[in-house]
Formats: C-alpha cells, structure tokens, sequence
C-alpha cells in the first residue's frame, strides 16, 4: 500500500501543469525506506505478540 502511494506521487508529479519532475529513482528510495522501516519494525512486533501471549501468525490467520 505504501509503494502504491509513492507510485503515485510519481505519477502525480508527471503532470506538466505542476512543475514538477516525477523520476522513478525516488519512487525506488522509497520502496527501500519502507522495507527498511519494516525490518527495523519487526523485532518489536515480535515483543509485542510475545506480551500479548500469541504469534504473529496466528493473528494473521484468524478471520475477522
């Protein structure tokens, strides 16, 4: 979802009545900040299920 919505500021910035330059090397630094930010989020996320006494993918296989 986030990569989507760099991808779309690209896109929104190659529309020549903004002035503005979309270039896709950015979108490609935002694609590794976001996995970044996933890989440092992750241990804490595994604290966090462990307090709460479940897995994480036990949540995730749960129906809501």
């Amino acid at each position: 979802m986030m990569a989507g919505f760099g991808a779309f500021i690209e896109l929104s910035q190659a529309i020549p009545a903004i002035h503005r330059d979309a270039e896709w090397d950015d979108w490609f630094a935002d694609m590794i900040a976001i996995l970044l930010a996933l890989i440092m989020a992750w241990p804490f996320m595994i604290l966090a299920s462990r307090r709460r006494g479940t897995r994480a993918s036990d949540t995730a296989a749960e129906p809501r």
